[in-house]
């Protein structure tokens, strides 16, 4: 087997892992979660949705939590002896947190689509805007906390998540105080929005993945 495809072996199996893993820890905090946002669009309709487009970030941040699993463990010792480059290492839970920000997202567009056919309080296009925000609020945790998780672990990355979503959590109140709602707060500062859209999926994924690099290769293992 040529080394490439022995990396890219090791890189499914490490994938595959975290993946496992999980499964089994998140599936009952992911489907009450949901089903929490499901019943709140009932009671309040397109102002819930609100909740809905921060799945995408609470999946991030559990998905965090994997790394106090390595820390238990002792995942570190044992990634640091298999033939495998640091860069392969993070790039394989860079996919796994990718993949659950791609899940949370799939849920907040559902249950946005089935706001829309049972409601229809706005038009089409500001209910296609909520999984569109969560997809880029996901993004964002993804960036900002994953070289916090190589750095330190997940506590460290608990509490940026929780100062991250609080600065969100007060962006979208003021949005809402000033503009009405969300797609409104886009629309009247449209370019500053797609701008910072643009600018958070192209370039800041790429200096959040390096410094992850950096991280894994510096932190002493204990």
């Amino acid at each position: 087997m040529r080394p490439n495809s022995y990396e890219r072996q090791k890189m499914k199996g490490l994938i595959y892992r975290d993946i496992t893993l999980l499964k089994l820890y998140l599936k009952w905090p992911v489907l009450i979660f949901s089903m929490i946002a499901f019943v709140a669009m009932f009671i309040k309709r397109f102002e819930s949705l609100s909740m809905v487009a921060m799945l995408p970030a609470i999946f991030v941040y559990a998905t965090s939590l994997i790394f106090d699993d390595d820390d238990k463990f002792n995942w570190e010792k044992y990634l640091r002896t298999l033939p495998v480059s640091p860069v392969k290492v993070v790039w394989s839970r860079t996919v796994v947190f990718s993949g659950f920000v791609a899940l949370g997202t799939a849920i907040s567009f559902a249950i946005s689509m089935i706001s829309f056919v049972f409601f229809r309080e706005q038009p089409f296009a500001e209910y296609l805007k909520i999984p569109f925000a969560g997809l880029l609020i996901g993004a964002i945790m993804i960036v900002l906390i994953y070289p916090i998780c190589q750095a330190v672990g997940s506590p460290g990355a608990g509490i940026a998540f929780l100062l991250l979503w609080g600065m969100l959590s007060v962006s979208m109140y003021l949005s809402y105080e000033k503009f009405g709602s969300l797609g409104a707060f886009v629309s009247a500062n449209s370019v500053v929005f797609w701008c910072s859209a643009a600018a958070v999926l192209t370039f800041l994924p790429i200096i959040s993945f390096y410094l992850s690099v950096f991280f894994f290769k510096r932190r002493k293992i204990h």
